[in-house]
């Protein structure tokens, strides 16, 4: 039979006892050129995200491979790299089908994942080192009437600034926030729910009243500026507090001479990159400091590499504000509710749209028509 065979295989132009060499090295050449790939796509997503999904990932190596490697070849790879602990199964948060952020399908890499045990272990040791509620003297005894009344009149004033009443969650995430003694606190709240000027603007106003120092960040200049002047507090960028050297601060009750308890108004959290969150929350650490976290999960991720604010909510929860303030008529306030949900055509069935027409004229020198 093996005769046969040989036999058949010379009249068809095949040599048996030769090796297809060529073949081989060809496989060998596109696993090693998808391997290739897949490190360089991996390099590539982990710059700007510590989680990235499956989908990305086979897109990026897609590309990265020029033609070198096919799908089978990438997914092997994909697999190899996983085996090796350079890749680890991670759910990672981004766009999903139809636009909507959610949770999806994706990997990590080993430093990313040592950036997330750091920024979590921050934010645990943060939570237990809190040792006073925001405006008390760490250690001094509860005033539970007394300070009631103090934060309903802080309240009551920010009605009449505003000429708005707080609403019955505004005044429970209020409550919330001023009881705990944790470290570290999540305000999660959409667009229009007056995050600022009702909740954080009572919480700072109750920290300066205790005699706190209360600074507001954000990631971005005009982000930081907006909140310290709807607060009337210090703002400084994220990057600015972590280039600065640290304030020297001696533990909580451990000196006289001790600086005036601290608390961090952090805006716009779910922006911040996971290394820079990590390194904030150990600056706050550092300096004995109360962090207060704001954001919205449905808004603008972060540009560098982690959704860390959606991180630290999901594993600590948050005072959640709802309730949209800032839209006065109903079908507008329904078309921000239906574009949260990520319904953008019922979001944009309910509002008018106003055709602007070119006028001819120049607008500030850069080009005809209106803006």
């Amino acid at each position: 039979m093996a005769a046969d065979w040989r036999t058949t295989a010379r009249e068809h132009g095949f040599e048996p006892e030769q090796r297809p060499q060529g073949r081989v090295l060809e496989a060998a050449a596109r696993a090693a050129a998808a391997d290739t790939a897949v490190h360089r796509a991996v390099e590539h997503l982990a710059e700007r995200d510590a989680r990235f999904s499956v989908r990305d990932l086979v897109h990026e190596a897609r590309i990265a491979s020029q033609g070198q490697a096919g799908e089978k070849e990438l997914g092997a790879a994909i697999a190899r790299a996983q085996q090796a602990g350079e890749l680890q199964a991670r759910r990672t948060w981004g766009r999903a089908a139809g636009g909507q952020r959610d949770w999806r399908e994706g990997h990590t890499t080993r430093e990313g994942v040592a950036t997330e045990r750091s920024l979590l272990g921050h934010a645990a040791a943060l939570v237990r080192e809190g040792n006073s509620r925001i405006g008390e003297a760490p250690g001094a005894a509860r005033l539970g009437a007394a300070r009631q009344a103090a934060i309903e009149r802080v309240i009551e004033n920010r009605e009449k600034a505003t000429g708005h009443a707080f609403s019955a969650e505004q005044r429970a995430a209020v409550a919330s926030l001023l009881e705990r003694t944790s470290g570290l606190q999540i305000l999660h709240g959409y667009a229009g729910t007056a995050k600022t000027t009702s909740v954080l603007a009572t919480i700072a106003e109750v920290a300066e009243a205790g005699g706190w120092s209360v600074r507001g960040m954000a990631p971005t200049t005009s982000a930081a500026q907006t909140l310290g002047a709807a607060l009337g507090i210090q703002d400084v960028t994220v990057a600015k507090v972590l280039a600065s050297p640290p304030v020297e601060r001696a533990a909580p009750g451990a000196a006289p001479a001790t600086p005036a308890p601290a608390l961090w108004i952090l805006d716009e959290a779910s922006m911040v990159a996971a290394r820079d969150m990590d390194k904030l929350l150990e600056r706050a650490r550092a300096e004995h400091a109360h962090v207060v976290m704001v954001g919205d999960t449905k808004q603008i991720g972060s540009v560098g590499a982690g959704a860390a604010f959606t991180q630290l909510r999901e594993q600590l929860g948050s005072e959640n504000l709802t309730e949209i303030v800032r839209q006065k008529k109903d079908a507008t306030r329904q078309a921000v509710y239906d574009a949260v949900a990520g319904k953008i055509s019922e979001a944009l069935s309910r509002i008018s749209v106003t055709e602007i027409k070119p006028t001819g004229k120049k607008a500030n020198g850069c080009g005809s028509g209106t803006r």
